[in-house]
Parts: structure tokens; sequence; C-alpha cells
């Protein structure tokens, strides 16, 4: 039974400092080497193939030590198709019904990206992985959105639209869920 989990967003990259859209990129690279320290035992680490989620493992591997770790692509950040990469204020002017200020209305489609059902189902899939599979505390390495849709279903809870907008997770820092 999983007694712990623990959220790691990846560490800062320059896709967030230009405020573009990462969504599944696979090789955006860390700005730099930060500090992260666990306080407590860890049994497994599931992470998101992505470069930016590896290389904030490997910093955390360095000095923490932790039990198996599993790479699955179930982690990768939501699709948003042609949005990806592409700067966050040149995509609301685009498509200014699919967004609110500039956050991306968690119950629209981007063009040619992932549907909230498909990524909700993802992340319900994944977690019913790790809570059949695993025991003890789990951490797991990330992304931002796809953080935030595990939080809401570990908490069995259907997220609103203000409740998703006010969930962020800080880049390379650890968070405990329970």
């Amino acid at each position: 039974m999983v007694e712990h989990v623990l959220f790691l967003r990846h560490a800062q990259t320059q896709y967030l400092v230009e405020k573009r859209i990462s969504g599944r990129s696979l090789e955006i690279p860390i700005l730099s080497e930060i500090g992260i320290s666990i306080d407590m035992p860890v049994d497994c680490v599931f992470c998101s193939p992505a470069l930016r989620c590896r290389q904030t493992l490997d910093i955390l591997l360095r000095s923490n030590p932790v039990g198996q770790v599993f790479f699955n692509q179930k982690l990768l950040e939501r699709g948003m198709g042609v949005m990806e990469g592409q700067y966050r204020s040149d995509m609301v002017k685009q498509y200014p019904h699919l967004f609110h200020g500039d956050r991306f209305r968690l119950y629209e489609t981007p063009p040619q990206g992932e549907s909230f059902e498909e990524f909700h189902k993802r992340a319900l899939q994944l977690w019913d992985e790790i809570s059949q599979t695993q025991s003890g505390t789990v951490l797991i390495c990330a992304h931002n959105q796809i953080l935030k849709m595990l939080s809401f279903v570990i908490w069995g809870n259907e997220p609103t639209e203000s409740e998703w907008e006010e969930r962020c997770f800080p880049v390379g820092v650890i968070t405990k869920i329970y």
C-alpha cells in the first residue's frame, strides 16, 4: 500500500523563462543545477522520460538514495498540439477562446492536442498502476499539468477551472501530497 506520495516538478527551463508552452517536448534541458533533498526514505520513483525531468531526477539521486526508478510515458506533460514550443502570449492572441487570462482552459482541447478526457484517463491509469503495484513512499518527478491532474485523481476530486488555476507546483521543489 502506498503510504506517502511526493511530487517533484522538474527544474527551471528556458521555455518557462520565455513563457513558451512546453507540452510533450522531450528534449528541453534544465537551465541550471539546483539543490534537492528529501527528509524521508523513498521506496520508488516514477519519472517522466522528458530530458528536463531526467536531469532533475539525476540531481536528486546524487545526494538522496532511493529505491527503484521507473520511467513512464504516462507522466509526459499534456499534449498541447500545435501550441507546443510557441509563446504563450501568441497562442492567447491566436486562440483567445481557449484561454482564461494567460491560462489554458482545462476542459478545452488544444488544436491537434490532448483532450481533457484523454489527459484525465491517462492520469487515472497511471495512478491505478502505481497504487496497485507499489508500497511505502512514492516520489513522482514530472511536469506541472500532469502533477496537478494526478493530485486531483489521488484525492478523488474532479477539478473546477478555478481550483485548477490555483494549483501550481513550484519548479525543483518536493511537495508532499500525503
